[in-house]
């Protein structure tokens, strides 16, 4: 089996391609001189050719087809997106919170992704977090309850874990807005 060393192997890397290009510049005539003198030719061609006098300059030319090019790209991108584009996203203020389970959740939206979702009570408005229904067991291998601490309320009991909780959560708030976006007349 071969041994290998990262360190070792880039080392000997680097010497076998500065072998090949010694060998390849001491057979071209003139060594590396020759090599510097043909790339600067050849940029010392490409400014010429660039600059040279034509009714308007090549490099004006050409810029100006870049930029033309990249307006019409951007105006396809957004045209693309102020029509819907394919990804439902959600309205920073009426889509950010919602009640699903008999408990109020609320959410931060990023650029019409789902985050920071957290569990609120209903009644008293108290952030509430899910109790493992199986005692000393952590919340995400567990069955859990959502209780509120104030009220003393079981809110939600659930056969699932949090995780799986939170994750249906943000399927029916995708759901939801999916359905705000085809009835805009019902929400």
């Amino acid at each position: 089996m071969a041994d290998k060393h990262p360190v070792r192997d880039k080392v000997v890397g680097g010497l076998i391609l500065a072998a090949i290009i010694s060998f390849i510049t001491f057979v071209l005539p003139g060594g590396w001189g020759s090599v510097f003198h043909g790339v600067y030719q050849f940029f010392h061609w490409l400014w010429l050719w660039l600059v040279a006098d034509v009714v308007v300059a090549r490099w004006l030319f050409w810029g100006l087809i870049i930029m033309s090019v990249g307006f019409v790209v951007g105006i396809v991108f957004h045209i693309f997106e102020s029509s819907g584009g394919t990804d439902y996203q959600i309205k920073p203020v009426k889509d950010s919170e919602g009640f699903f389970f008999g408990i109020r959740w609320r959410w931060r939206n990023d650029a019409g992704h789902i985050q920071n979702l957290a569990a609120f009570c209903p009644n008293c408005d108290l952030q509430i977090h899910p109790w493992a229904t199986r005692p000393g067991v952590n919340p995400e291998r567990s069955p859990v309850i959502y209780r509120c601490d104030d009220c003393q309320r079981d809110l939600y009991d659930s056969r699932d874990t949090r995780s799986q909780v939170e994750d249906l959560v943000m399927r029916k708030i995708q759901q939801k807005i999916r359905d705000d976006k085809r009835n805009p007349t019902a929400a």
